[in-house]
C-alpha cells in the first residue's frame, strides 16, 4: 500500500476527473428536457381562466414580469440600447427546481435572435445570453457568453466569449456574421419566441434522428440524451475547457449581473416598448467585410 502514497498526488486529481465525468454522464443520461424548451410567464393582469397548458402561473414560484434577475436585467436593457426588439418574457417549464427568466429579442432586420436567461438551476447560478443567426442550410450561427452543455446535434456553429457585455458580445457575433454573409437569411418566425423554438426544436429533432437523444414517452412532453449522447457531452466538456483556457484573461471577470432579482418600477413590457421607428439601425448594422 505504501507504493501508493508517492502516486497519490496524481491519483487524486484523476479519480475527481472520474467522479465528475460520471456524473456529468448520469446526469445526461437520467434528466429529462422538456419539449416546450420555455413558456410565457403569466402577466398579473391576465385571468384565471387561462387555460393554455404552455403558460406558467405564479403558483409555481415563477417570477413576475415587475421583476428580473440582475443579469437579466442588464443584459436587456443593453439589448434595448443596441436597437433590439423585445418580443416575450418566458420561463423555464421545470420551475419547481429551475428559476430562471429570460428575455427574447429580434433584431429590425431579424437577422439576430437574442436570448438573455439568468436565474438558478438546482439553485446554482446560471446565467448566459445567446446570439443566434440562421444560415441558408438550416444550422445558426450561436455566440455565448458563458459554457454549457454545448451542442451535439451540429446545428450549432458555436463560439463562446465569456464574461463580457452585451455590446462586445453583439460585435463579436456580428464579425462572425461578416464570415458567413453570403449565406445568412432572416428567421421567418413572425416572432422573436416563434423563431427560438424552432431553433431549439430543430436542435433536438436532430440528436433524435442521429440516435444522441430519444423521447421519454409516447406524446413527447421530454426527452433525454441516449448514453451516447451523454458521452458527447462529456468529450464537449473538454473542448469547452480548451476554449475557457483560451480566454483566461476573461474568466475570472464578472458576467452581466448576478441571479439575483431586481424588483422594477414597471412591467418589462411597459419598458421595452418600441415602435420600430425608434430603432437605433445604425447599431446593427453588420460591419463591412475588409478581407
Amino acid at each position: 500500500m505504501h507504493l501508493l502514497f508517492p502516486w497519490l498526488p496524481f491519483l487524486i486529481p484523476i479519480a475527481l476527473v472520474g467522479a465528475y465525468m460520471a456524473l456529468l454522464f448520469a446526469s445526461a443520461v437520467l434528466e429529462k428536457q422538456d419539449t416546450s424548451f420555455w413558456v410565457p410567464v403569466r402577466a398579473r393582469e391576465q385571468t384565471e381562466n387561462v387555460t393554455s397548458a404552455k403558460l406558467l402561473s405564479y403558483q409555481d414560484g415563477t417570477g413576475d414580469p415587475s421583476a428580473l434577475p440582475q443579469y437579466v436585467l442588464n443584459a436587456s436593457d443593453a439589448a434595448y440600447n443596441a436597437g433590439f426588439l423585445f418580443d416575450k418574457l418566458v420561463a423555464d417549464p421545470k420551475a419547481y427546481q429551475n428559476k430562471v427568466l429570460a428575455t427574447i429579442w429580434f433584431s429590425p432586420d431579424r437577422r439576430i435572435l437574442a436570448v438573455c436567461a439568468g436565474g438558478t438551476v438546482l439553485k446554482m447560478p446560471s446565467c448566459r445570453t445567446r446570439l443566434i443567426t440562421l444560415l441558408k442550410d438550416g444550422r445558426v450561427l450561436v455566440t455565448a457568453d458563458e459554457t454549457d452543455a454545448g451542442d451535439q446535434s451540429g446545428v450549432y456553429i458555436l463560439d463562446r466569449i465569456i464574461h463580457v457585455t452585451f455590446d462586445e458580445l453583439l460585435a463579436g457575433h456580428r464579425n462572425r456574421m461578416v464570415q458567413h454573409a453570403q449565406d445568412i437569411i432572416p428567421f421567418p418566425e413572425e416572432s422573436a419566441t416563434d423563431a427560438c423554438l424552432a431553433v431549439l426544436k430543430r436542435r433536438m429533432e436532430t440528436m433524435i434522428a442521429r440516435g444522441l437523444a430519444a423521447y421519454c414517452d409516447p406524446d413527447h412532453l421530454s426527452w433525454r440524451y441516449t448514453p451516447w449522447g451523454a458521452l458527447r457531452v462529456c468529450l464537449n466538456f473538454w473542448t469547452q475547457l480548451g476554449q475557457a483556457a483560451g480566454q483566461s484573461h476573461r474568466v475570472n471577470s464578472k458576467p452581466m449581473g448576478t441571479h439575483h432579482v431586481v424588483n422594477l418600477a414597471q412591467s418589462v413590457y411597459e419598458r421595452y416598448e418600441r415602435k420600430l421607428e425608434q430603432t437605433p439601425q445604425s447599431a446593427l448594422d453588420l460591419p463591412s467585410d475588409k478581407s
